[in-house]
């Protein structure tokens, strides 16, 4: 007990970050408390800024992004919201300082990985054994709902949005199927990947469902460019699980549904009129910071679109093109693909890959629990690929 205290006493930031991560998943209001000991701990810690002239070049595209944001609410019609989202922004600010100018190590790095594979773990076994729970106490209820009742409650029993959770549980396949080399892969480490990607089949997020199958597919043609004959017994193993991902999704009528609506989906019907305000724009400037939703809003009221309750575009390319103009895409792109011009290292691509797609139906970026989940995962990806880039040079 004393060495695993120790273990995470040593390991106290990264934990942190963690932590941060799936607390805000669950709570939102829990961000600004974790922000404050983070900054103490850092403190106390650390002190002194630790490389920052060599790590500016990773946080100055997280204070660009900040600073068109700042800009565009100066053009807020409503400054209360205005200044709402910005407020969420300011992690854009703190979190790339407190993880960017700090030493670490590589026993930190694996340690937060390993942890946020464990919290991932933790919450889709437990989210499980509630479901059990809830459907041993409630046979007689569950029997008159129909047979996709069961798969809409889950993520409803422990409050996670499951798109959310479906990211988290693509990152956390990410970090174990490029753990080790292809060819050294522990059996447990597939294990855990493939239990995590059936539970995420029975969730049904439509997006994170691709992206998983994305991730899979990318392991399994890895697989076969090895020539050893023995090591096909794994890529078989993997092949033919992935093919039973892919039937089980196909026939679960909950996905199907999903899957159906989504090609008729109403949302995407504000994608039209807000391309036609960009193009109004001279696709050059924004409306402002939270103005887009304004004039969303006027147009599903003018037009009596009343299956709309709310003006949320589900696209963070064109949010930010709305809203903050051609400077905001482009600060996006920086964000998400400037660090695959310095790094070629397959855990980075797959989540920039991963996540690219993710925004393109899910405003991640304008909600504090994807801002955060983005920010430490996309900042932990790049200090590995650095360290392991360093090591390579060195060889």
């Amino acid at each position: 007990m004393k060495i695993v205290l120790k273990k995470y006493k040593e390991n106290l930031f990264p934990a942190l970050l963690v932590l941060m991560i799936f607390s805000t998943l669950l709570f939102i209001r829990l961000a600004p408390l974790f922000i404050a000991v983070l900054i103490l701990v850092w403190f106390f810690k650390f002190k002194t800024f630790q490389n920052f002239s060599l790590k500016l070049k990773w946080i100055w595209p997280f204070l660009f992004y900040f600073f068109i944001v700042g800009f565009a609410f100066l053009f807020s019609e409503n400054t209360i919201e205005g200044l709402k989202i910005l407020e969420r922004h300011i992690s854009f600010i703190v979190l790339p300082f407190l993880i960017y100018c700090k030493k670490w190590s590589k026993s930190e790095l694996d340690f937060f990985c390993k942890f946020y594979v464990q919290i991932v773990f933790v919450i889709s076994v437990l989210s499980l054994i509630c479901l059990l729970y809830f459907y041993l106490t409630n046979i007689d209820f569950v029997h008159r709902m129909d047979d996709t009742y069961l798969q809409w409650k889950l993520p409803h029993l422990l409050g996670f949005h499951p798109t959310y959770f479906g990211l988290n549980i693509v990152v956390a396949n990410i970090i174990l199927l490029t753990s080790s080399n292809i060819n050294t892969l522990k059996k447990s480490t597939l294990y855990s990947a493939l239990f995590l990607s059936f539970y995420l089949v029975y969730l049904s997020p439509r997006t994170a469902i691709l992206c998983q199958f994305i991730v899979w597919i990318w392991f399994v043609y890895n697989r076969f460019s090895i020539k050893e004959i023995f090591k096909y017994n794994k890529t078989i193993f993997a092949v033919i699980s992935l093919s039973i991902m892919i039937f089980l999704a196909l026939t679960s009528e909950y996905f199907i549904v999903k899957l159906m609506n989504s090609i008729s989906d109403k949302r995407f019907m504000l994608w039209e009129p807000a391309y036609h305000l960009i193009k109004e724009n001279y696709f050059l400037l924004g409306e402002g910071l939270g103005n887009g939703e304004i004039q969303i809003t006027q147009y599903i009221n003018t037009n009596n679109l009343t299956q709309f309750q709310v003006s949320d575009l589900h696209n963070q390319f064109l949010m930010n093109y709305l809203d903050l103009g051609f400077f905001g895409f482009i600060a996006i792109l920086l964000l998400v693909l400037r660090p695959l011009i310095y790094f070629k290292d397959k855990a980075l691509y797959l989540f920039a890959l991963t996540f690219s797609i993710s925004i393109f139906t899910e405003s991640f970026l304008f909600v504090i629990k994807g801002i955060i989940f983005f920010i430490i995962v996309s900042s932990i990806f790049i200090l590995r690929a650095s360290l392991l880039t360093v090591k390579e040079n060195q060889k």
